[in-house]
């Protein structure tokens, strides 16, 4: 005896998309300023910002799934991401004041971008 069985599957895809974000925002700032006056009205700073900012996003996905037999699935993923963003700022000032009164300004700045990414994947 042969059997042959056919299965057919009638089901219903349910997408629910919620979107929580949460931005959290640190700024810190530490400025060193060391300035040399000359009899030649010599100024030169050195300044150094550094800024961190700190991102948490937090997403949650809820699928649902339906089938003719009346079974019912429902998958939740729920991701984590924190972004960290560094960036340092390291200016120099020079101000140069000839006999003429007349000003020339020297601006130097280098930016250090540093970014950390942690994933959080969690599966209910």
């Amino acid at each position: 005896h042969r059997y042959t069985r056919m299965h057919i599957h009638m089901c219903t895809h349910t997408d629910m998309h919620v979107h929580i974000c949460m931005c959290t925002h640190t700024h810190v700032h530490a400025c060193m300023h060391a300035c040399t006056c000359t009899h030649t009205h010599a100024h030169t700073c050195m300044c150094t910002h550094t800024c961190t900012r700190t991102h948490i996003y937090a997403y949650a996905h809820t699928h649902t799934y339906t089938c003719a037999h009346r079974h019912t699935h429902t998958d939740m993923h729920a991701h984590i991401c924190m972004c960290t963003h560094t960036c340092v700022h390291a200016c120099t000032h020079a101000h140069v004041h000839t006999g003429m009164h007349t000003p020339m300004h020297a601006h130097t700045q280098m930016c250090t971008h540093i970014y950390a990414c942690a994933h959080t994947h969690t599966y209910t």
